[in-house]
């Protein structure tokens, strides 16, 4: 478990939080001293299809989306997609089923 010493507002900017500190192994807990606490999760996910900085920002904006994604990466060159987000919320399918519906099916290559 982790526990992260500043005040943290709400669920979503605690995993932000814990996104920004490299947090984000599967099943790690995190909380805060108010007692806010969540499951993270983070993906990496291969996507073909990706060519430039709208396919970069079309991804982003859409899986930024999904309630419980705290932080999402996207690297063009690599092709690759790295997702964190809180496990109570949020499922890796639902960020696949989002990512078929974007037009870059993907696939779960970590995570």
């Amino acid at each position: 478990m982790i526990i992260i010493g500043k005040k943290t507002q709400s669920p979503r900017r605690l995993l932000s939080v814990a996104a920004h500190n490299g947090c984000g192994k599967r099943g790690q807990r995190i909380e805060n001293r108010e007692g806010w606490s969540l499951e993270v999760r983070s993906v990496e996910l291969s996507a073909m299809d990706i060519s430039c900085n709208h396919c970069k920002n079309t991804i982003e904006n859409g899986i930024t989306g999904i309630a419980g994604v705290s932080s999402v990466e996207v690297d063009i060159e690599a092709k690759r997609v790295t997702v964190v987000f809180d496990e109570s919320q949020a499922k890796t399918d639902a960020v696949l089923a989002e990512m078929e519906e974007l037009g870059y099916p993907a696939e779960v290559i970590a995570g």
